[in-house]
């Protein structure tokens, strides 16, 4: 029991010197195109090779006012907050960065932009130990997913 006690006073006290992400901190990006077209290759009782064309959609929910995207979005803000926020104690300059979830919940990071360069290397290296994030439900009705995060300065 003490030691829950002091697991939660160890966790109010470092979650006052971390910075947290917000949702207020999170933009949603539609994606630009909403069509991928697969190719579909097998092969016939005869062995003659059989290729087909089909069109998918990326997204077929609109992004905004979407609750079950809300929902994996809070989820993702708090894994960043866990794993990431927690160990940096401060932000001298303004932090963007933009990162492509997949649909089994890898991910691409795109970009990382602060006139900070040490605070981009930082952020680099803690997203980049990250595996990946849960699976993209099919109830948000997205495939693939943009999210840009923007993080004012914070000094304490």
């Amino acid at each position: 029991m003490k030691l829950i006690a002091s697991l939660l006073v160890y966790l109010s006290v470092a979650s006052v010197f971390a910075i947290e992400l917000k949702m207020e901190h999170v933009r949603i990006i539609a994606p630009k195109r909403n069509k991928v077209q697969n190719t579909i290759v097998r092969k016939s009782f005869h062995g003659k090779v059989l290729k087909s064309e089909q069109n998918e959609l990326i997204s077929t929910k609109p992004v905004d006012g979407n609750e079950a995207l809300q929902a994996y979005t809070k989820l993702i803000i708090d894994k960043l907050n866990s794993e990431i926020m927690s160990t940096i104690p401060e932000i001298s300059q303004n932090l963007i960065f933009r990162f492509q979830i997949q649909k089994s919940g890898h991910f691409d990071i795109l970009n990382i932009r602060s006139s900070d360069q040490k605070l981009v290397l930082k952020m680099e290296n803690y997203l980049s130990q990250i595996d990946k994030f849960p699976a993209i439900p099919q109830s948000t009705g997205q495939k693939e997913l943009q999210l840009e995060f923007n993080i004012p300065a914070v000094i304490k």
